[in-house]
């Protein structure tokens, strides 16, 4: 009888815990948080608007530039995403051919910082921006030879996933990986301004 009081007491414990709080079993949970125009100054969606950005996918064929992921950090708003040549805001930059990747920052009053582009001679997409410490990391596809500030990764066979890593000092690098770890993504259009 003890036995099944102790068992009933563990489960009631462990159902309580569960409920109020599911991180404890998932192991600390996502902290994607979405970014929306609530979060933004109003210097920041103006610079935003100026771009003339994709708000959908007939948009991003067209060839506007398109705002894949973005992530607010201390303020800052970090940027990842796909541009074409003669795009508003990138006529200091090189186009490597069709949809090249881009990074960028726009701090509280709407200036942009730490622009940098990346790409192949296709088209390329941005699926995943994530900050890590001091880091930035993209994932994607390509369909060809990436071709970044300190280097290229040379294309596969066909449309190869990667991973891009960028730090205060520049690029660290770009990696093929698996693609598997992105066939669950869908391509995302953020106008979340």
């Amino acid at each position: 009888m003890e036995n099944n009081f102790l068992l009933a007491i563990s489960c009631l414990a462990l159902s309580v815990i569960l409920a109020t709080s599911p991180l404890i079993l998932l192991g600390g949970g996502s902290e994607v948080v979405e970014v929306t125009s609530a979060d933004l100054t109003t210097e920041q969606i103006s610079k935003l608007q100026s771009l003339d950005l994709a708000r959908n996918p007939a948009d991003s064929r067209e060839g506007k530039t398109t705002i894949s992921d973005v992530k607010l950090v201390e303020g800052t708003i970090v940027i990842a995403g796909v541009w074409e040549d003669g795009a508003m805001g990138f006529e200091n930059q090189t186009n490597r051919g069709g949809k090249d990747g881009f990074i960028a920052s726009i701090d509280a009053s709407g200036e942009i910082g730490n622009l940098t582009v990346f790409g192949s001679a296709g088209d390329d997409s941005i699926l995943v921006l994530e900050v890590e410490g001091s880091s930035l990391i993209v994932r994607g596809f390509t369909p060809g030879t990436i071709d970044y500030e300190g280097g290229e990764l040379q294309e596969g066979s066909r449309t190869e996933a990667f991973e891009g890593r960028l730090d205060q000092a520049g690029w660290i690098g770009f990696w093929h990986i698996d693609a598997e770890l992105l066939r669950s993504l869908d391509e995302r259009i953020w106008c979340g301004f």
